[in-house]
């Protein structure tokens, strides 16, 4: 099976070469190396015939639409040219190095640069629950809040916390009820809207999700659909996010209320 590139078509086989595991290291001589494709290589180191310093300018071994990767072994540093089977763009010499692997495609007479294979470098990112919690309340009159705690440097630079959190209502008022959703960091409320009607008989209210990030100079965010919140609050300390449902707002009273909350807390190191 083949894939169609740019200027011709590739294995599929080579895919599986690419990755595969690398072949000898090829030493120059004359200026040409041969590689093993045959053997399943798609990867070979290239060193110096003499000392550190070569010019490469053939490679042999490979058929029409094969690819193969070249690094310069460790310490050397290897110039390909143009002087033999290479087609390089703009006719200018590549360097290889121990640590600049370059890719190339043979079309049946020529090796063409196609780029760099390595991926871009990712900092892997973790994530931790922090802590989960349930408050259960009878009683309209107060503000009550589940809180997620934070150890000292959890909402350090390039962190941020994930908020899922839920309320659950019996409304036996006989008529429709306000609340708000109060998100507070610390001492500081970052969010505090009016969730609307809750309709007579028992209203589940959909999950919901927050983000709060930190930027390293004491100021978060946090994102709530389309609601954006701040706070001013030490990042290197420990702090409560205490995510909250006012029933006070209610002109009468709401019975069996449920809320609970988790934290999520995703760390790039």
């Amino acid at each position: 099976m083949t894939v169609p590139v740019a200027g011709g078509t590739v294995k599929a086989a080579d895919v599986t070469r690419l990755i595969a595991a690398a072949g000898a290291t090829l030493t120059i001589s004359s200026g040409s190396v041969t590689a093993t494709p045959n053997s399943g290589h798609g990867f070979h180191k290239i060193a110096a015939e003499t000392g550190t310093t070569d010019d490469l300018d053939t490679v042999s071994g490979l058929a029409a639409g094969e690819m193969v990767i070249l690094l310069a072994d460790s310490g050397d540093t290897i110039t390909i040219t143009d002087d033999g089977n290479f087609d390089l763009p703009n006719d200018a010499d590549l360097t290889l190095e121990d640590d600049n692997p370059l890719l190339f495609r043979y079309d049946g007479s020529n090796l063409s640069y196609v780029g760099r294979p390595e991926p871009p470098e990712r900092n892997p990112v973790t994530l931790d629950v922090i802590t989960t919690d349930v408050q259960v309340v009878n009683d309209s009159s107060e503000t009550f809040f589940a809180t997620i705690s934070l150890a000292a440097n959890d909402l350090g630079t390039g962190n941020a916390v994930l908020l899922i959190w839920g309320h659950e209502f019996v409304n036996n008022t006989g008529s429709s009820q306000n609340y708000d959703t109060i998100i507070k960091l610390g001492s500081t409320k970052m969010i505090d809207i009016n969730s609307g009607g809750i309709p007579t008989g028992r209203t589940d209210d959909l999950l919901n999700y927050a983000i709060i990030s930190a930027d390293g100079s004491a100021s978060q965010e946090c994102q709530w659909s389309n609601k954006l919140g701040t706070a001013a609050e030490d990042e290197t300390g420990a702090l409560d996010i205490n995510i909250g449902t006012d029933l006070s707002t209610a002109s009468a009273s709401l019975s069996d209320t449920l809320l609970f909350a988790l934290g999520i807390l995703i760390k790039n190191p």
